[in-house]
Parts: C-alpha cells; sequence; structure tokens
C-alpha cells in the first residue's frame, strides 16, 4: 500500500523541480524526500531504487520534448518538417536546459529501459529522415550526426563557447541547418549508395 498523501505524480513534481533547481546531481532520495515533507524510506512504497525514479523522471522530460517536437512538425514534411524538429528541440533545451541534461545521462543508466526511452528519443528524428531517399548507410550517419549537433550545440553555447563570435548562435544554428539540408540532397542525388567508410568506430 501506498502511503497517504504521497503520490507518485507528487514524486515526479518535486523531482522534476529538484533537477530544475539544482541539475540533474542534485537528484538523490533524501533530498526528494525533503522537499515532499517525508522519510526516504516512503518513497521505496513507489519505486524500487533512486535508477527508478531517475527512469520515470527521463520518461517524463521525454514526453514533455516529443509534445514541442510534434506540435512544431505537425503537418510539416521534408525539409520543413527537418527544420522544425531540429529548432523545436533547441527551444526546449533553451528553456529547460537542466531538464534536457536528463536525456543526456541515459545511456549511462544501463538498463533496456533507458535504451528504450533514447529509442524513442530518436524516432520524430527517423521518421522525417524516412522522407528523403538514403540508403540504410547513410541514413544512420545523417541521424548520427544531427543528434551530435543539436546535442553538441546545446552543451557548448550552455558552457558559453558560442557567445563570443561575429555571428549570433542563431545565425549560425540557421547555417548548419542550412548545410544538413544541403547535404541531404546531395546524398539523395548519389542514390544507393554505401555510406561514407573512412572512419570505422
Amino acid at each position: 500500500m501506498a502511503r497517504k498523501g504521497i503520490s507518485e505524480a507528487a514524486i515526479m513534481e518535486a523531482a522534476l523541480q529538484v533537477i530544475r533547481e539544482e541539475g540533474p546531481e542534485g537528484l538523490r532520495l533524501r533530498t526528494l524526500a525533503d522537499r515532499l515533507h517525508v522519510k526516504a524510506p516512503s518513497l521505496y512504497n513507489h519505486y524500487a531504487d533512486l535508477q527508478e525514479i531517475w527512469l520515470a523522471v527521463a520518461a517524463q522530460v521525454q514526453g514533455l520534448l516529443a509534445e514541442e517536437i510534434a506540435t512544431a512538425v505537425d503537418g510539416l514534411t521534408g525539409d520543413a518538417a527537418l527544420a522544425a524538429f531540429a529548432k523545436a528541440q533547441l527551444r526546449f533545451s533553451r528553456r529547460e536546459p537542466r531538464l534536457y541534461q536528463v536525456l543526456l545521462r541515459l545511456p549511462s543508466l544501463g538498463t533496456d529501459a533507458a535504451d528504450a526511452l533514447g529509442e524513442q528519443s530518436v524516432a520524430p528524428l527517423l521518421q522525417i529522415l524516412d522522407q528523403y531517399h538514403l540508403s540504410q548507410a547513410d541514413r544512420i550517419h545523417v541521424e548520427r550526426m544531427i543528434r551530435s549537433f543539436l546535442h553538441g550545440f546545446f552543451s557548448l553555447s550552455q558552457a558559453g563557447y558560442l557567445a563570443h563570435r561575429q555571428y549570433t548562435t542563431d545565425e549560425s544554428f540557421a547555417a548548419a541547418l542550412d548545410y544538413f539540408l544541403c547535404l541531404l540532397h546531395d546524398l539523395e542525388k548519389r542514390g544507393e549508395g554505401t555510406g561514407h567508410a573512412a572512419y570505422q568506430g
């Protein structure tokens, strides 16, 4: 029986608030229990351990991001959909930088559930790339490139590395999107290819 006065929804709300205020590293059982005015063992009535709470938080964050992306790409296809996807992810990461960091930590959890969440996070991008005529290898490489760009852009922006140049970060982001679209259309012209094999890793 779950303890009266505390629910999974309340735990998730408190966990999200802790992360917003202290970052992902601030999410601990004791911190969460103090926020909820309960003893830490009470949390075990709902979750087996801190990792299970982490997975639930990640699912919540993934849901928020997925909703923003779905709204942004609704009714769009091709280049417009890809640009809307990238801008929506950037917008979310800027608005909720500490929550976004939760998604970047998913692989470190090393569980099937975390892997499944990771696959869900990639699905919208893959659905858009399926609209392009890419070889299987190029589809994988492009998906990795775009994700690396988005996560890297977020990380460098957060660290302040992109703020000291002639052009704004928004201008650089827009330019990078144009470059990716040009690359995609170039790959389509190549037709069925074997992808790039210069680096094997």
